[in-house]
């Protein structure tokens, strides 16, 4: 019971910065977009909504070229239309779902190249992480 906020408040912590953090320093983003998701996930949680996690769509967008907000909009709208086909997507097997994870972990891994692997401090823990 007690344990549930501040739980939840390091997996955002860490879910967020590594998140934004990564695509922030592929792109040359500042900081401001950090300053941005911690007041989106404050009013969500005021609002009792879910947090404010930046992941695929974002990384997505960015690849692509995206430099505007225009494009989270657009992808807040899909979101929204998404919603109606909730039931059709329930419908799928939980099983069905394990290759594109999969897939996108594959693309995920390309983010460790750039990472210090003699640096047994640091490279140990990711690479428990990573397993």
């Amino acid at each position: 019971g007690h344990l549930a906020l501040p739980l939840q408040f390091l997996v955002l912590v860490f879910d967020v910065a590594g998140v934004q953090g990564g695509l922030g320093e592929v792109n040359g983003f500042t900081d401001d977009y950090m300053t941005i998701s911690g007041i989106g996930t404050i009013i969500s949680g005021l609002l009792g909504s879910s947090p404010v996690i930046i992941a695929n769509e974002s990384a997505t967008m960015i690849a692509m070229g995206s430099k505007t907000s225009i494009s989270a909009a657009v992808a807040g709208c899909l979101f929204g239309l998404a919603s109606f086909f909730a039931p059709i997507v329930t419908s799928i097997p939980e099983a069905a779902t394990a290759s594109p994870l999969i897939i996108v972990g594959f693309f995920m891994m390309g983010a460790i190249t750039n990472f210090d692997w003699c640096d047994f401090n640091s490279a140990l823990p990711a690479f428990v992480t990573i397993c």
